[in-house]
């Protein structure tokens, strides 16, 4: 379910893996923990260093400035010590689905609709609730005191936009629950007056080891009002929108998902810089790339992750680790990354093995970067009757099992 990156390089990914005991590894059992683990790397990925089981589902897990581990599931919210050998605080409100710890080591995560914000050695400090339709992720600003969550509100709209509108929103509040601002919370009056009618939410929300906030959203057409102003729906982007080919202009599209990512101001929610993205059918019409996971490193380099349909751009020249990507299949992992100015893709491939493996319905949940190491974690779901399979370079498990499986890859 996630991926991160410690301080001193270990490479940390969290989720449910039943039945996963390799031999040979240092296993700790937290709280009574069982298929909920927390998987502790080197810095290449290549050998692990301890499993932590803690729970049976972990949905979510950001790694502090301190490499303390916060981690979320059915058992609530914990944080961990960085060797993930001891609980160091827990709280269980509800089950967590998403958490987030800030430079200053407050932890927010969403349980039941509502954020839960306690400081660094776990004191309670304001619960309130997040509002919207649904409640997709939460992050912290600790240079600014703020959490932050997004998602969607369905409002109805009448006229150009008549029906049933989803109208993403970012919110942020102080760690008291004060409302600091809000932005592309739009009111059902002001989308229709802006014809920006396309169903539209925001999936992640990200602050990146520059400081900065980072979001990841979809939508369903180009008239989104992620092409506005945060806090204008009627004000134009201009140059702030980046664009240079095809699958970052949103134009010629058919039914589908598209992704809007992007660089924000965490203090005010200013937008600083944004892109679409988009793959391309053989016809040129649009198809559908859904974001899961977006980071970036300190030098504002943005590393994006998700699930991909045909197909992205130069897809039949992609290699990883030199060997040719396999073939494609709808729902394909792909890692994508852009230099700070958004004027160049400086990686987007899949990970499907080599031909004539394909990798679909296996979309990748997690990136993080730190210093130029990157790593993504995925979940590879195997199908009947397909030959499925990732590529994997020095790996602890070079094949797929059977089941379901986990996957990490590390590159700089």
């Amino acid at each position: 379910s996630a991926v991160d990156i410690a301080p001193d390089g270990t490479v940390v990914l969290a989720g449910s893996f039943p039945g996963y005991a390799p031999s040979g590894v240092i296993t700790r059992v937290l709280n009574d923990g069982t298929s909920g683990l927390v998987i502790r790397a080197d810095r290449d990925g290549s050998a692990l260093r301890s499993i932590s089981r803690i729970g049976t589902r972990v949905n979510d897990m950001e790694i502090g400035a301190d490499g303390r581990i916060i981690v979320c599931g059915d058992f609530g919210v914990a944080a961990l010590d960085a060797e993930a050998d001891t609980v160091l605080w827990s709280a269980n409100p509800g089950e967590g689905r998403r958490c987030a710890v800030g430079t200053d080591g407050t932890v927010a995560f969403i349980a039941n609709g509502n954020a839960y914000v306690y400081n660094a050695v776990g004191d309670a400090l304001k619960t309130w609730a997040i509002g919207g339709t649904t409640q997709d992720d939460i992050t912290v600003d600790g240079a600014s005191g703020l959490v932050l969550a997004g998602g969607y509100t369905q409002k109805n709209v009448a006229g150009q936009c008549s029906g049933v509108l989803k109208v993403p929103y970012v919110r942020a509040w102080r760690y008291n629950g004060q409302l600091a601002w809000s932005a592309y919370d739009a009111s059902a009056q002001q989308a229709q007056s802006a014809s920006q009618c396309a169903d539209s939410r925001v999936q992640r929300l990200a602050i990146g080891r520059d400081g900065k906030l980072y979001l990841a959203g979809t939508t369903d057409g180009g008239n989104t009002a992620f092409a506005r102003d945060p806090q204008n729906i009627a004000t134009q982007l201009g140059n702030r929108q980046v664009k240079f080919d095809k699958y970052n202009d949103p134009y010629n599209l058919g039914p589908g998902t598209y992704t809007w990512f992007g660089r924000y101001d965490g203090a005010q929610g200013q937008l600083l810089l944004g892109q679409f993205l988009l793959t391309r059918m053989d016809s040129n019409k649009g198809n559908s790339v859904g974001p899961r996971a977006i980071s970036a490193d300190a030098d504002g380099t943005i590393y994006l992750a998700g699930e991909a349909y045909y197909k992205l751009a130069n897809r039949e020249a992609q290699r990883v680790g030199g060997l040719a990507v396999g073939e494609y299949e709808g729902g394909e992992a792909f890692v994508a990354v852009f230099t700070p100015d958004l004027k160049l893709r400086i990686r987007w491939t899949p990970l499907a093995g080599p031909a004539p493996s394909s990798a679909g319905g296996s979309p990748a949940v997690g990136i993080a970067v730190r210093d130029g190491r990157a790593a993504a974690a995925l979940t590879f779901a195997p199908k009947s009757g397909i030959t499925r399979s990732l590529i994997t370079l020095n790996a602890l498990q070079p094949a797929p099992s059977g089941a379901n499986d986990g996957y990490l890859v590390v590159w700089k």
